[in-house]
């Protein structure tokens, strides 16, 4: 599976864990890509459920 941001951001909309875990690596200082990247490679991957419903996005 391919990380796109615009998808990333799409979920975060539909996501409160999401956005609230993109929120908490900027305010430790990343920036906004690197954050939604972080996310994607923790919760997104290897999750059977999060992975259907990104591909769906």
């Amino acid at each position: 599976m391919k990380y796109c941001e615009r998808k990333m951001k799409k979920f975060l909309k539909q996501d409160a864990l999401l956005r609230l875990s993109v929120k908490g690596l900027i305010d430790l200082g990343h920036d906004e890509k690197s954050a939604l990247e972080i996310v994607f490679n923790g919760y997104i991957l290897n999750d059977f459920s999060m992975e259907e419903i990104y591909l769906k996005l």
